[in-house]
């Protein structure tokens, strides 16, 4: 089970046996639109694209501002096939290029993303189950002997009350960090976990 799954399972628990157990699965649109969900495939396809050859932590506020956009315009061509999306989401990426800019400069400052877009799994004790997951991003602090959990949110990122009782995704890729599901990090310790909103 992913730990995207876990806020189901804790929510909707049939939905999980639908799917896992009796392979039900959402048929396709029969007339595909620019919804939300391709929206945030493609923020992560950008993010992803940003960090997996993260730039060095002196690059200027402005040269990842221009990789920012240019790797936007490529997603953008490759995954939107609407013109009308694709110049209104073009124009959304432009208004918040600065901020993202200068937010990642600052990242980069006190770390280094080691691990962006992966999936990896963990055994869980006492069960024939496998907990997985695909981080949008770890970060490895200054000092490598602690991490830092970022999940990009397109819309609103979930509440302190909700991630208490059933969105544990973070909590829980952070608790895979610490058992050493991710090799590029190994076992280290956590200093935190965070959404970053696009």
């Amino acid at each position: 089970i992913s730990v995207t799954q876990v806020k189901t399972l804790i929510r909707d628990p049939y939905a999980i046996y639908a799917s896992k157990v009796l392979g039900l699965r959402p048929l396709d649109p029969l007339r595909p639109e620019p919804g939300a969900a391709l929206r945030g495939q493609v923020l992560h396809k950008v993010s992803e694209r940003l960090l997996t050859r993260p730039p060095a932590p002196d690059t200027p506020v402005e040269a990842l501002r221009d990789r920012f956009l240019a790797i936007t315009r490529e997603v953008l061509a490759e995954d939107v096939p609407w013109p009308a999306a694709r110049a209104f989401w073009q124009a959304r990426m432009e208004r918040i290029a600065d901020q993202i800019a200068r937010d990642e400069s600052r990242r980069l400052q006190s770390g280094r993303p080691l691990v962006v877009e992966t999936t990896h799994h963990l055994p869980v004790p006492g069960l024939d189950l496998k907990l997985t997951a695909k981080p949008d991003r770890i970060d490895r602090l200054d000092g490598g002997a602690v991490a830092h959990v970022y999940d990009y949110k397109s819309g609103k990122p979930p509440t302190d009350k909700e991630m208490e009782y059933f969105d544990k995704r973070l909590m829980l890729e952070a608790a895979m960090v610490a058992k050493g599901a991710f090799p590029a990090l190994g076992p280290v310790g956590v200093e935190g976990i965070s959404y970053i909103q696009l």
